[in-house]
C-alpha cells in the first residue's frame, strides 16, 4: 500500500515559502558584502601602492599605475590622486634628487582636474574629491603663469566647498594649511598661522587613524613633514626631530623626510 501523500498546511508552505526567500535575502547581502570588502581591499592595495611610489620617488612607478586606470571609470579618484602625485614630484615639493619640472607639473595637475571632473562618480565623499581638485589646481596655478589666475581662484572655491561640507576632514584640511605652503614658509607671521592649521591637522588625523577605517587614508605622514618643516625653519630643531620621527614612523619609506632627518642631524653636529 502506497503512502498516503503529505499535505502541506497553507500555514507550513507559507513558512518555507518565506524561509526561502530569507535564505535568497541573506545569502545576497552575505555575497553584495564580501563584494565589498574585495573592492574596499583593493582600493586600499591601490592607495598604498600610489602611496609608496610618492614616498620613494618613483615618479615612473606612479606613471604606470595611472596609465593602469586610465581604462577603468570607477577608479577616477585614484587616477587623479596618482596625476597629483606626479605633479608634487615633478615640481620638487617632496622630491629628493628630481629636476623641477613644471611643464611636466602643469601636464600633470590639468589631467588631475579632468579626470575627476568627467567622473559620473568619483567613489569618494565629496569633500575628498572637492579637496583633491583643489590641491590640484594650486598645483597648477603654481607651475604655470598663465593658468595661476584662474586655477588659484579655483582651488580657494573648492576648498572653501570642501570645507563647509566636512570641515573636520584631515585631508581637506592639510590641503588648506599647505596650498601655499613654500612661500608660507618664508613669511614668519604666515608660519605660524600654518604652526597653528598644522598642529590641529595632525590631531584630526590621529583621530581618523582611531576611529575610522574608511578610504582615503593618505596624509598624515605627510602632515608632520609639513610640521617638521615649519618646525625646522623657527629653528625648534628638537620638536622638527620629532614630527618627522612621527612621519617615518607612519610612512618609514618617506625619502623626503629622511632627507629633512639627515639634515637636522647634521646641524646639531656642526656638519
Amino acid at each position: 500500500m502506497s503512502p498516503r501523500p503529505t499535505t502541506l498546511s497553507p500555514t507550513v508552505r507559507i513558512w518555507r515559502a518565506t524561509d526561502g526567500v530569507i535564505f535568497a535575502i541573506v545569502l545576497g547581502s552575505a555575497l553584495y558584502g564580501c563584494s565589498l570588502a574585495a573592492a574596499a581591499a583593493a582600493d586600499a592595495d591601490l592607495e598604498a601602492r600610489i602611496q609608496y611610489a610618492f614616498y620613494t620617488v618613483e615618479p615612473r612607478a606612479l606613471q604606470q599605475i595611472a596609465t593602469a586606470l586610465e581604462t577603468d571609470a570607477g577608479q577616477a579618484y585614484w587616477l587623479s590622486l596618482a596625476h597629483y602625485r606626479l605633479a608634487q614630484l615633478a615640481m620638487g615639493d617632496t622630491a629628493v634628487g628630481v629636476a623641477r619640472d613644471e611643464s611636466a607639473a602643469a601636464r600633470h595637475a590639468r589631467r588631475c582636474l579632468d579626470v575627476l571632473e568627467q567622473a559620473a562618480r568619483p567613489t569618494v565623499s565629496t569633500p575628498e574629491a572637492l579637496g583633491l581638485q583643489a590641491a590640484c589646481a594650486a598645483l597648477l596655478g603654481r607651475a604655470s603663469l598663465l593658468a595661476a589666475p584662474l586655477a588659484n581662484a579655483r582651488s580657494a572655491n573648492q576648498l572653501r566647498s570642501a570645507a563647509l561640507a566636512d570641515a573636520r576632514n584631515p585631508r581637506v584640511r592639510l590641503i588648506a594649511a599647505t596650498v601655499n605652503f613654500e612661500r608660507d614658509l618664508l613669511d614668519p607671521e604666515a608660519r605660524e598661522r600654518v604652526l597653528l592649521d598644522l598642529g590641529q591637522v595632525v590631531t584630526l588625523f590621529e583621530a581618523e587613524r582611531r576611529d575610522s577605517v574608511a578610504l582615503p587614508t593618505w596624509g598624515a605622514a605627510e602632515a608632520y613633514w609639513y610640521l617638521g618643516r615649519v618646525l625646522a625653519a623657527n629653528s625648534d630643531t628638537i620638536a622638527a626631530r620629532a614630527a618627522l620621527e612621527q612621519s617615518l614612523l607612519l610612512a618609514p619609506d618617506f625619502e623626503a623626510a629622511k632627507e629633512l632627518v639627515a639634515r637636522l642631524v647634521g646641524r646639531g653636529t656642526g656638519r
